[in-house]
């Protein structure tokens, strides 16, 4: 999972990071950050899918998710 990979990096040079990933998703999330050396890391479940959303409904999503994505960035991760 490449951005995990790149939020975990950027976090360990002290930069912000949250994860966007879509719900199927999130059981892989939980190994592929454990097998990165985090136990967990912070992230906001998006509904899925995403890809077929109209703009419209992209905007409603966005909505819906952005006081979770301030939380998020807002928590201190264990990223070793």
């Amino acid at each position: 999972m490449c951005s995990l990979h790149d939020a975990i990096s950027l976090e360990r040079l002290g930069v912000p990071t949250v994860l966007l990933i879509t719900e199927p998703f999130v059981a892989f999330r939980d190994r592929a950050a454990q097998s990165l050396g985090v136990d967990r890391y912070p992230s906001v479940n998006l509904h899925h899918p995403i890809a077929i959303l109209s703009p419209e409904q992209v905007a409603a999503e966005v909505d819906r998710v952005a006081p979770n994505i301030v939380r998020a960035l807002l928590q201190a991760p264990d990223a070793g």
